[in-house]
């Protein structure tokens, strides 16, 4: 059958999945592209970049910023499983309006540590504090989001007989997400240059509550299974919860010790998650590292760049969306699978080869214009790329579940649990005094290259045999 917007899952599916998408990436904007500068900053200001002590350790700011965020990524690591069997336990709807509920209070710190890097004289033991408050709002989101959101769209595709759409829903609500967080990076841009910090902030607070109260009266449940409910736990009945909880893990461990497919299939995706982290939150670090007079925080080039970069991202995952689009109305099953293994190949080998090629550049006897030119136009290759890579490794894990698999949110969320551990391992030893090097880069793009080789012939063997 030819695919055709007619064709397309219910619009009780898409516009939950749309807008989540573009809540999500606008508030993303708002402060993705300030925030690591706006804490290193504010660090090096309370202590004139010396060392600055916190919690037994003594680390100079630049290791504080990639100590914060490797610590927000183990954290989701350690979230995940818990959430996920909390969500497979009670409800998928009720883990993803949990998780706006965590962006709204990330928000909130947020607030709070702009007006410590506003001070004259700012405490940097608090503004750590005030950092990894942050982390673990952030974390707990995205360890409620990630597996649960997932699994109800995958299940909610499935009752509608709509499988065959999954990677297609995927690349387009990630376009919307590249797409919107275009105008919510301008609008950060705006509040930091303009000093309206305070406004932007409250205003991404106020869109994940509206979401959440969408989500809650237009969000369907999954319909095929019986979750406990979100209120048995406060309503005496915590034990049948729990209960349920221990039997949801069994049957998920169960699923992963019979699939081994699925370890090489996460394994792969931690060497492109841990790029992708080091990449999307530490570039600017890099580049001030590196190119400390080329580049200024804020001016005209930077936010081109940007920009540029937010540009990369939508094309990206708009090209793959409508190439997916395409695909609809040829074979399905095994065939469908195969081409989905076979694009997978592509662009993470397509991704692992910018970076190494960005190691080789910057290797280069050349005028640091040229150095930075080049840096910046493969920086903007990978950027291409990192959307499209989620969306196809996000279909490639739920490729290789079984269809109505209940516990489908927990066994995505061991997976992340395994993704996110060895992806804070590499931002971690990616920043510090090891800022300006490539090697923290080409490590996990070398390790990428070698595990999909092994992930393609692992899935085709798989596909091949049944």
């Amino acid at each position: 059958m030819k695919a055709t917007s007619e064709n397309l899952p219910s619009w009780s599916i898409r516009l939950p999945v749309y807008l989540i998408r573009s809540v999500i990436g606008f508030n993303l904007g708002l402060i993705v592209y300030s925030y690591a500068l706006l804490l290193l900053e504010a660090l090096e200001r309370a202590n004139g970049g010396e060392p600055v002590a916190a919690y037994g350790l003594v680390l100079y700011p630049l290791e504080w910023v990639g100590f914060c965020i490797a610590f927000g990524i183990f954290l989701i690591a350690f979230l995940e499983i818990p959430t996920g069997i909390l969500a497979d336990s009670i409800g998928r709807k009720f883990a993803v309006i949990t998780a706006g509920m965590m962006r709204m209070l990330m928000f909130c710190c947020l607030i709070i540590i702009w007006r410590l890097c506003e001070s004259e004289s700012p405490l940097g033991s608090l503004i750590i504090s005030c950092a990894l408050v942050f982390e673990f709002l952030s974390a707990t989101a995205f360890a409620f989001s990630s597996g649960s959101f997932l699994a109800w769209l995958v299940d909610s595709l499935e009752n509608e007989n709509k499988s065959s759409w999954r990677t297609f829903m995927m690349t387009r609500s990630l376009a919307y997400h590249a797409a919107i967080t275009l105008p919510g990076a301008l609008v950060g841009l705006f509040a930091v240059l303009n000093g309206y910090e305070l406004y932007a902030y409250l205003t991404g607070g106020f869109l994940e509550i509206f979401l959440a109260v969408f989500l809650y009266f237009g969000m369907q449940e999954n319909k095929q299974y019986q979750f406990s409910g979100a209120l048995d736990v406060f309503k005496g009945r915590a034990k049948q919860v729990f209960g349920d909880a221990a039997v949801v893990w069994a049957a998920a461990i169960k699923v992963l010790l019979s699939r081994p497919v699925l370890w090489v299939i996460f394994l792969t995706t931690s060497a492109h998650w841990g790029l992708r982290n080091l990449v999307a939150w530490l570039w600017p670090v890099f580049c001030k590292a590196r190119f400390p007079n080329q580049l200024e925080r804020f001016s005209t080039e930077w936010i081109v760049l940007v920009m540029a970069f937010g540009v990369s991202n939508f094309l990206g995952a708009f090209v793959l969306s409508r190439w997916m689009f395409k695909q609809q109305g040829r074979q399905g099953g095994a065939a469908q699978g195969k081409r989905l293994v076979w694009l997978t190949l592509l662009i993470y080998l397509a991704s692992a080869t910018a970076i190494v090629l960005l190691a080789i550049v910057l290797s280069l006897d050349i005028s640091v214009s040229a150095n930075l030119t080049l840096f910046l136009v493969l920086l903007a290759l990978f950027h291409l790329l990192k959307e499209g890579v989620r969306a196809v490794s996000d279909s490639l894990h739920n490729e290789f579940i079984p269809a109505n698999t209940k516990e489908r949110s927990t066994v995505l969320s061991l997976g992340s649990m395994l993704i996110s551990s060895i992806a804070a391992v590499f931002v971690f030893f990616g920043t510090g005094d090891k800022a300006s090097s490539m090697l923290w880069w080409l490590l996990p793009a070398l390790v990428l290259a070698g595990m999909t080789l092994l992930q393609t012939f692992v899935c085709l063997r798989k596909l091949r045999v049944g």
